[in-house]
């Protein structure tokens, strides 16, 4: 699948719409349910390079703030030019899905030691979507971890000054 639209397309109505309250839009999943579901989620977890997933992580943290690595289990990881093509959901727009669950989730994670996957699967009908999150505890370098540092500090005084202006 090389269109990248369809992919967040089939996302943006169960997690972000108002046709119904995020209780009823966003179905949470364990990852160690034994449902059909999740025994999905668990392959196509299997499948994906969490190391390579970090670092995209980290590369979005540093440049963007707070979110999650979101994976649509509907298409396979993308792949461009031999590497994975990823989605990033920013904290600013997980706060649009009202699901207090997954605002705290991807509030709360530490970028220096952590970082949060969601696997979603969206209903036929792109009316819900079934959910299953990861945090994942990881080591740094301690390079990375400086960036990260130094990423946190600039992010929080860029929210100081949005907040100042509102």
């Amino acid at each position: 699948m090389d269109d990248l639209h369809e992919v967040y397309e089939q996302l943006n109505g169960p997690l972000y719409g108002r046709h119904a309250p995020a209780s009823e839009r966003i179905i949470w999943h364990s990852t160690s349910d034994s449902d059909a579901k999740t025994k999905k989620m668990n392959n196509f977890m299997s499948q994906v390079d969490l190391e390579q997933v970090g670092q995209y992580a980290v590369e979005k943290y540093c440049g963007f703030g707070r979110g999650a690595v979101a994976f649509n289990m509907n298409f396979p990881v993308l792949q461009a030019g031999g590497f994975a093509q990823f989605l990033w959901a920013p904290l600013e727009i997980i706060r649009k899905s009202d699901d207090d669950r997954l605002i705290d989730i991807v509030s709360t994670y530490d970028p220096t030691r952590q970082f949060v996957v969601m696997y979603l699967l969206p209903s036929a009908d792109r009316l819900t979507v079934d959910i299953w999150t990861t945090t994942l505890l990881c080591t740094f370098p301690p390079f990375i971890v400086a960036q990260i540092k130094a990423a946190s500090i600039e992010h929080e005084r860029s929210d100081k000054l949005s907040s100042k202006r509102r």
